[in-house]
């Protein structure tokens, strides 16, 4: 693969292919396409943000994550983190121009489509995905010094006994910011990810606070919120 990914058009790999056709896509059905990407299905659309299940002449189950190319930061971070991806990333296009691309109004780039997100169904392999979890932290931490900030059960994706996480939108550096300065809304929910009032408000302390919430959401007998917000 070819390591030198820029988001300035000029240095971009030769073999990135810029689709400038692409518009209304899902109103034209010829015209769903994505570089060499074929739109099947769209999986999820929510918050001008779209999960699609696609298919090329590459082998395997893909999908590609679609939104607006008024920020870049997401595609940032995800080509960074492709170029010495963490143990238990998304696994990812080994060709240049089926990763990512532009169009004159979105953004796209691809990932390989998993069986299913976790749920309670796999709480007897809670300590697989603790350590799947776990060892990508590590390696996000220590190598990119970047934290996640999105621990949630639809963002941990499974196949088999493989077991990835997925969505890196919220990811971003330690802020010197202290968690007491913040907003009064924003430190009480940082708080509750495991923030302290002298240490910073963005921290590789809540990660793990996070994913220990998640593991007591698999494990734990006690109903949570979801299921109460389903019995009512």
């Amino acid at each position: 693969m070819d390591n030198s990914y820029s988001l300035t058009s000029q240095s971009w790999p030769t073999k990135v292919k810029i689709d400038t056709s692409i518009t209304q896509h899902v109103l034209v059905p010829s015209l769903r396409m994505y570089g060499a990407w074929t739109i099947d299905t769209i999986i999820s659309d929510r918050n001008e943000k779209k999960i699609a299940s696609v298919s090329t002449d590459v082998k395997g189950a893909w999908a590609i994550k679609i939104q607006s190319n008024k920020t870049l930061e997401e595609l940032t971070d995800f080509l960074a983190l492709v170029r010495d991806p963490p143990r238990n990333m998304v696994s990812v296009p080994s060709l240049s121009h089926l990763l990512f691309g532009v169009t004159p109004t979105e953004v796209w780039f691809a990932m390989k489509r998993y069986d299913s997100h976790v749920n309670r169904s796999h709480s007897h392999m809670w300590r697989q995905i603790g350590v799947a979890c776990i060892q990508f932290l590590s390696d996000l931490h220590r190598k990119h010094r970047k934290v996640y900030m999105d621990f949630r059960l639809e963002n941990i994706l499974v196949t088999g006994s493989t077991f990835v996480v997925a969505d890196y939108e919220h990811v971003t550096s330690v802020r010197p910011e202290l968690t007491s300065k913040s907003s009064c809304d924003n430190r009480w929910y940082f708080y509750a990810r495991g923030a302290e009032p002298d240490m910073p408000l963005y921290s590789w302390r809540q990660d793990l606070v996070s994913l220990g919430y998640i593991l007591v959401q698999l494990t734990a007998e006690l109903p949570f919120f979801d299921d109460f917000v389903n019995v009512v």
